[in-house]
């Protein structure tokens, strides 16, 4: 089941991203995204969350901050479901655009965003430190 977040699952949010994610996003971070404007998101699991995608929509164009599965509930296509159900919703609400960044070590990720129809369209050096973010784009 996948449903749109809400401030609610904040405290969950939080667990996944330190369960799940190399570099994770801050309570802060989250809320800001919950409570923005443009924020929005949606997140998997029956019972409770077992895995997130994060973004925010600006006029005609989105970006995915991040796309967290518990370690757990992982290789059970939850990361594409999260992915696709984002992509169709946002083009029926009129996006034309979908940005986001990969560390560009993570095979498995860009595997993933390539076989959604992600393109490579640039590179940030040692954006995440110890590695480039690799800058993909898609015609939702």
């Amino acid at each position: 089941m996948i449903r749109a977040v809400h401030p609610g699952d904040l405290d969950d949010l939080v667990a996944l991203e330190a369960a799940g994610a190399a570099h994770p996003w801050t309570s802060a971070g989250i809320r800001d995204v919950l409570e923005g404007r443009f924020g929005c998101g949606w997140v998997a699991g029956q019972t409770h969350p077992v895995g997130h995608l994060l973004g925010q929509v600006v006029l005609d164009e989105a970006e995915i901050h991040t796309v967290v599965v518990h370690p757990d509930h992982r290789r059970q296509g939850l990361g594409r479901a999260l992915v696709t159900h984002a992509l169709r919703a946002w083009r029926e609400a009129g996006i034309t655009a979908v940005h986001l960044e990969v560390r560009d070590d993570n095979v498995g990720a860009i595997a993933l965003y390539a076989g959604l129809g992600f393109e490579p369209v640039g590179r940030r050096r040692a954006y995440y430190g110890d590695c480039d973010a690799l800058l993909m784009r898609c015609a939702p």
